[in-house]
């Protein structure tokens, strides 16, 4: 008995960057966005850094060993003017909070 698949590679297109795929990808986004909100309660001065994270849905190039192609991505990003400085710190605070990086460590428990 021998098995044939064909693969449709316009339909596996379509598909990674199709609204089912992209629904799911910012729901995982929303679910970071809400870690790293909790995780910077341990902290809030202003709540300026807290109220900052923003979920966007975007197509970004995958590159892996089949070629590059592109995909849906949930994308979590801060926009308070000084995130950067929150998460590795700076000449003012030198406690590099990592948010993001927790957050990420956290989504992989979960």
């Amino acid at each position: 008995m021998s098995v044939r698949i064909e693969v449709n590679n316009s339909a596996f297109r379509a598909m990674a960057v199709g609204p089912e795929i992209a629904s799911a990808c910012v729901a995982e986004a929303s679910r970071a966005a809400g870690i790293a909100k909790a995780l910077a309660e341990d902290f809030r001065v202003s709540g300026n850094y807290a109220e900052s994270f923003v979920v966007s849905a975007e197509t970004v190039r995958l590159s892996t060993g089949f070629g590059e192609h592109d995909v849906a991505a949930g994308v979590l990003t801060n926009r308070s003017p000084h995130a950067a400085a929150v998460e590795w710190g700076n000449e003012h605070d030198h406690r590099a909070h990592h948010v993001l990086g927790r957050t990420l460590a956290a989504l992989g428990d979960g």
